[in-house]
């Protein structure tokens, strides 16, 4: 029976480096020879966003005084790679995946210069195997994640009833639909402007950024739902489970429940 091992390797910090490049006439076709055109790097955070490295840098001020934000748009008009090299050893057997849990939000992955994958979308993580790419393990491997600039973004082509609505709103200045693509982005939709935040389309790696070393069976995603019985008395938790196995083989899954406290805090109501 394989034990399913696992551990994970944090790549979150502040030793990437963040660099970007002018759209261009073909936005949507990522080459890795835009890096060589990139003329000034910065130092990046993951988890974080692009315009907070560049105000970390003082390339822009704060976007959120004055009219700094109209003077931060050139930012939405440039493609962003961000760049990390770091070392990973594997025991015999081993699987290594490259998991980004959030990149905002059209990203293309590059590993040891090779394409992992493109991907669309702020909130759905991506999973990458990196066992055959890795390098010799005394040396680093290097990884590129190219984030399209966010005024490349476009909407499908609209429909009649919705180029009659778009008309209607910029006849009479409607602001929920000033940029027509915002319905089509699984993306935060406040970053498009808001009654209470200016548009900032952001850009970045806003959430964990790992490697997960596993034997030859991987877990690929975890799901549990819980089921509360007539009368709270009793529940049951059911867990749906997808395995990436280098081979077939059998393996074991052993679950721990843990018990969780929770605080119940009580606020004082004004008489």
């Amino acid at each position: 029976m394989e034990e399913l091992s696992r551990r994970v390797i944090s790549l979150n910090g502040d030793d990437w480096k963040l660099g970007g490049v002018p759209l261009g006439d073909n936005p949507l076709q990522a080459d890795p020879r835009e890096i060589g055109a990139i003329g000034q790097w910065h130092q990046a955070t993951v988890p974080g966003n692009v315009r907070l490295d560049l105000l970390r840098a003082g390339v822009i001020e704060d976007p959120f005084y004055g009219l700094n934000n109209r003077d931060s748009q050139w930012v939405d008009a440039r493609n962003w790679w961000y760049l990390k090299d770091f070392p990973l050893e594997l025991a015999p057997g081993e699987r290594a995946h490259l998991v980004l849990h959030g990149v905002d939000y059209v990203s293309w992955v590059y590993f040891n210069g090779r394409l992992l994958g493109q991907h669309e979308g702020m909130f759905s993580p991506q999973i990458y195997e990196i066992t055959p790419f890795l390098t010799d393990q005394k040396k680093k491997n290097h990884l590129d994640v190219r984030i399209l600039g966010s005024a490349a973004l476009r909407a499908p082509r609209p429909t009649l009833g919705q180029r009659w609505r778009q008309w209607l709103e910029r006849r009479f200045s409607t602001p929920v639909m000033r940029h027509p693509g915002r319905l089509h982005t699984v993306k935060c939709q406040m970053s498009f402007g808001w009654d209470f935040a200016p548009p900032l389309r952001t850009m970045g790696i806003w959430d964990d950024a790992q490697v997960i070393v596993s034997g030859p069976v991987f877990i690929r995603h975890l799901f549990a739902r819980p089921v509360v019985h007539a009368g709270n008395e009793k529940a049951e938790i059911h867990v749906s489970l997808t395995l990436d196995a280098a081979t077939a083989t059998p393996a074991e899954v052993l679950f721990t429940l843990e018990a969780v406290s929770y605080t119940h805090l009580t606020l004082p109501t004004k008489a």
